[in-house]
């Protein structure tokens, strides 16, 4: 036995072996005791991220000029913290919050900060955007329970959310699996242990920063849009146009359960939650004109491809019910929501295509919520306190 276990070896090797997980520990403690607060954030994008835009406005009706994209040190698509703001609030949703396309002075956030410091008079008022494109309910009701917290005092969170809890629904098919059964890939205090120390997570933001560096961009859109010519190819050349939508009961139920986390957590941290339903351009009997604009819909059946689509019928009707859903939670919990589905037209003075606000809908977007923010009152005792 002695030619072939070799004690000395053994013990030099669990030496090197309690030596690396110290030297591990001691590192995570480190991290987490004196590294700058900020680095312990989550994050909705990594801090510092650039990308321009050059959007095509043949593409995208009502877009215009050069859109860089830029993320500031917290995060967020935004002015820095400042101890002169007076009143803060931080736009949460997809991509029609995101607003990828629009310059940063022309996302409605941006400009709901620019119209409410300018019915005050001054320059008290942050708006931040924590839009990125793809997220659903699934995604915000987490960032109102553990990216939220981590900013300096938020007063209020505004929230434009529903139509990608519709898109994923119907792009998953018969394999859609409410949230309760899938919470472990979005919520990072349900992952692995390792992928929850400081370590782990400053090697991920280390990867991002690289990725970015060499321009694979964390942003799936092309610089000018000229992508959305093949999307919308695509769905004028569809196999079959579906005009029944799936059973969408859970996914409601999902829906509705996701709102209420949301206001849970808001009500926890004494927050302003204020719900918006989300518009698009979909109706029935779109003109021509119109629906060329249109990419969405794409189905994923059960034994099927992809080359199927949901009429705009059906997409309309689908919207619709998720934000009824929206309006009967708000109302149950005693929740501001502001019906914007219908206070916009349905045309190019507001999309520049299924669901997307170009310049000029942004600037409604804005006139709507900085026309309500005043005249609720709320920003009364902001005037004074930046007296």
């Amino acid at each position: 036995m002695g030619r072939w276990f070799n004690w000395d070896i053994v013990s030099k090797s669990l030496l090197v072996l309690f030596s690396l997980v110290v030297s591990l520990a001691a590192c995570e403690v480190a991290l987490r005791t004196f590294a700058p607060i900020w680095q312990r954030y989550y994050f909705t994008w990594p801090p510092g991220l650039r990308q321009p835009f050059n959007p095509d406005p043949a593409v995208l009706p009502g877009v215009r000029g050069p859109a860089p994209f830029a993320i500031n040190a917290d995060g967020i698509r935004g002015d820095p913290f400042s101890p002169r703001q007076r009143y803060r609030i931080l736009a949460i949703g997809g991509s029609t919050t995101e607003c990828a396309y629009l310059d940063s002075a022309e996302a409605w956030p941006h400009l709901l900060q620019d119209d409410l410091n300018r019915a005050l008079g001054r320059p008290v008022v942050w708006v931040g955007n924590l839009g990125r494109s793809g997220n659903t309910t699934r995604c915000s009701r987490l960032q109102v329970r553990d990216l939220v917290p981590s900013y300096p005092r938020i007063d209020a969170i505004v929230l434009l959310v529903g139509v990608n809890d519709l898109q994923f629904r119907l792009m998953d098919g018969d394999h859609f699996q409410p949230y309760r059964q899938v919470a472990a890939m979005y919520d990072p205090t349900m992952k692995p242990f390792f992928k929850r120390t400081e370590i782990w997570r400053r090697l991920h933001l280390l990867k991002t920063d690289v990725r970015q560096r060499l321009r694979h961009e964390l942003l799936t859109l092309d610089e000018s849009g000229h992508r959305m010519i093949l999307a919308r190819r695509q769905r004028r050349a569809a196999r079959r146009v579906l005009r029944d939508l799936p059973d969408l009961t859970s996914a409601l139920e999902e829906y509705v359960e996701n709102i209420h986390a949301i206001v849970d957590a808001a009500r926890a941290r004494h927050l302003r939650a204020v719900f918006l339903t989300q518009p698009a351009l979909w109706s029935p009997g779109l003109p021509r004109g119109l629906d060329s604009l249109l990419w969405f819909g794409r189905a994923t059946l059960e034994g099927e491809g992809s080359r199927d689509y949901y009429s705009v019928e059906a997409l309309a009707a689908g919207m619709e019910r998720y934000n009824d859903a929206l309006r009967a939670t708000c109302r149950s919990r005693g929740v501001e929501c502001i019906d914007l589905a219908a206070m916009l037209p349905r045309d190019t003075t507001v999309f520049y295509d299924d669901c997307h606000f170009n310049e000029s809908g942004a600037r409604k977007v804005a006139a709507i919520l900085t026309d309500y923010f005043t005249r609720s009152g709320a920003l009364s005792g902001v005037a004074l306190r930046a007296r």
